[in-house]
């Protein structure tokens, strides 16, 4: 896929809970082989920077016209594992669902292609623990649509879970110490379900 998208790829958490967004460049974009490259234009032949899809961690979709210092655009944000953020603008709704639908398609595995088929604002992947396992963290792939948050595990033996978020009795977020490292931990209670006790953690900043 190519085309031109905007592009700010020196943002920052910090940038992006400001009001408003960094400054945006229009930029020639081609996803291929696995990679998202971007150029000065159409005609030049060496990308101007380069990313591995497989280190993106999430996607965030805005399906919302926002107002940029380039106009207006429907924007989307790439979050590696490196904590890097990545904002790409498109100037059409069409456009930025292409970008989005190829983009997840990319880093989704095959065993979570049911998680492509919502209209989610976020997916990516977590750690998890749940009900029936609070002993072992265990990768898995999440879609946040509206109020529910979609989950997959990746074995064959089970099948899509969702949490409905307005139902849940406890929301607590901690930080614990794992490894050499940081992570942050939330941990959800749905109303009176066990089982759906789902620890998830990332690298904590």
């Amino acid at each position: 896929m190519d085309g031109f998208l905007y592009c700010s790829v020196n943002a920052s958490k910090a940038t992006l809970d400001r009001k408003g967004r960094p400054d945006m460049v229009c930029r020639w974009c081609t996803l291929e082989g696995g990679f998202l490259s971007y150029y000065d234009n159409e005609k030049n032949a060496s990308p101007i920077g380069r990313v591995d899809i497989s280190d993106v961690v999430s996607l965030a979709i805005n399906n919302t016209e926002i107002i940029t210092e380039t106009g207006p655009v429907f924007t989307f944000e790439l979050y590696l594992r490196s904590q890097r953020v990545l904002v790409f603008g498109a100037e059409t709704s069409d456009a930025h669902q292409d970008w989005t639908h190829a983009i997840a398609k990319c880093f989704v595995p095959a065993r979570a292609d049911a998680l492509l088929r919502q209209d989610s604002e976020l997916i990516g992947r977590l750690h998890y623990k749940e009900g029936h396992d609070l002993y072992h963290w265990r990768m898995g792939w999440f879609a946040l649509v509206a109020s529910e948050l979609y989950f997959c595990s990746g074995d064959e033996d089970e099948e899509e879970g969702v949490l409905q978020l307005k139902r849940l009795q406890e929301l607590t977020v901690s930080t614990h110490m794992e490894g050499d490292g940081k992570i942050q931990v939330l941990l959800m209670v749905e109303s009176g379900r066990y089982s759906s006790l789902d620890a998830l953690h990332h690298n904590a900043t």
